[in-house]
């Protein structure tokens, strides 16, 4: 494990809307704050009719980022974007503290260097990734906010490829996620302590789960000790209608046999996956597709990075998963998060975004199919690279 006390950047990344009016940030995107206590909101890099949306998510961070009085923690797994790197400088100068966690590759870090040099950086463990893109925001006040995002802190994550944020204001959960934090940090002091950190297999499980944000039921789980695949089975298992995946990628035995037992069920199911990891007969794509899935491949260059799904969006019981966590199997030790959140109005924003993205997407090409279904006959227990 490598641990670097100077230097650091912390950008990261995540997403709000709702109701009432706040400054307006930069020159082109007003940013609309809720006014109450509590809230959740979402964002996404994408117009509805999939055009970029340049600047939008970093003026949302510049938001919350000067605006923190006592603290910001950060898990970020790249950190590329200078501009935030800037606005954590100042706010070290307001006398925040700011502690960050990134991953071990130091050449996807490439803004760190730009950081003051009193800002704490711990380089995550050499055994596990650090998959993590959340920030925490003045944990310890009423005003305590979790950021959390599919969208790492480089140009092509914030601007080009798609992506979602979600900001959530509530106490407890900030001292969830703070929980997560302090045991990669090794404690809750201000800088970290190599020989009491933890990740991957070596953290301990979340004692709570459930909260209650703004009258929305939220859950969160952190991988790889809180298992999401487990949760995400359980959510395939209980759906009566629908269920819709945006996911980068999609392995894993267990939740593609979830799925198929969801299609027998005569639920309907439409997903959307980067074209790229298609190319590999391990994908599940190859599992649910042929079981009536109606899956398709963006083949937009940079395309898609979401990890949410979207179960029974018409019911009461309408339910939104999303975070850094890529649908992959379980036994993968990678430091990620994952939300469900419980709320119809919210997976109806989903939906809309999923129904873009679908609407743009293409089937895999027939040479596609013919190709992969040869190379898992061929190599049956071949890994994906």
């Amino acid at each position: 494990m490598v641990w670097s006390r100077p230097g650091v950047l912390a950008l990261l990344f995540l997403g709000l809307l709702s109701s009432c009016e706040s400054p307006a940030i930069g020159s082109r995107w007003t940013i609309d704050v809720p006014e109450q206590e509590e809230y959740i909101s979402v964002h996404f890099n994408k117009e509805s009719d999939g055009s970029d949306k340049p600047g939008y998510f970093e003026e949302i961070l510049l938001y919350y980022i000067s605006g923190a009085q006592q603290s910001i923690d950060l898990a970020m797994f790249t950190a590329e974007a200078h501009e935030l790197s800037t606005a954590l400088n100042d706010a070290v100068k307001r006398g925040v503290r700011i502690r960050y966690i990134t991953s071990g590759d130091q050449q996807a870090n490439l803004a760190l260097p730009t950081l003051d040099h009193s800002i704490p950086v711990v380089y995550g463990s050499a055994d596990f990734s650090m998959h993590h893109k959340y920030y925490i925001i003045d944990a310890h006040t009423e005003d305590a906010t979790v950021i959390t995002s599919s969208a790492n802190n480089a140009e092509w994550d914030l601007r080009q490829q798609s992506n979602n944020m979600v900001i959530l204001k509530d106490r407890d959960l900030a001292l969830a996620y703070e929980r997560d934090f302090e045991q990669m940090w090794g404690g809750s002091q201000d800088l970290p302590d190599r020989a009491n950190a933890r990740f991957g297999w070596q953290k301990q499980p979340s004692p709570k789960r459930n909260f209650l944000v703004d009258g929305i039921p939220v859950e969160v789980y952190f991988n790889p000790v809180d298992s999401s695949n487990v949760r995400l089975i359980e959510l395939m298992d209980s759906s009566q209608q629908e269920i819709y995946l945006a996911q980068m990628l999609f392995f894993g035995d267990e939740l593609g046999s979830a799925m198929v037992d969801a299609l027998q069920r005569d639920v309907k199911v439409q997903g959307v996956l980067k074209e790229y990891y298609t190319r590999f007969h391990l994908c599940e794509f190859w599992i649910v597709e042929p079981a009536g899935a109606d899956i398709l491949v963006d083949t937009v260059p940079r395309g898609i990075h979401h990890k949410y799904a979207i179960f029974d969006p018409l019911s009461e019981s309408a339910t939104v998963t999303t975070g850094s966590y890529n649908w992959h199997s379980d036994s993968i030790a990678i430091d990620d998060n994952m939300l469900v959140i419980h709320s119809r109005e919210i997976a109806q924003k989903y939906l809309e975004d999923f129904q873009m993205h679908y609407d743009r997407s293409a089937r895999v090409p027939e040479y596609e199919v013919r190709k992969t279904r040869f190379l898992a006959k061929r190599f049956p227990a071949q890994q994906a690279q």
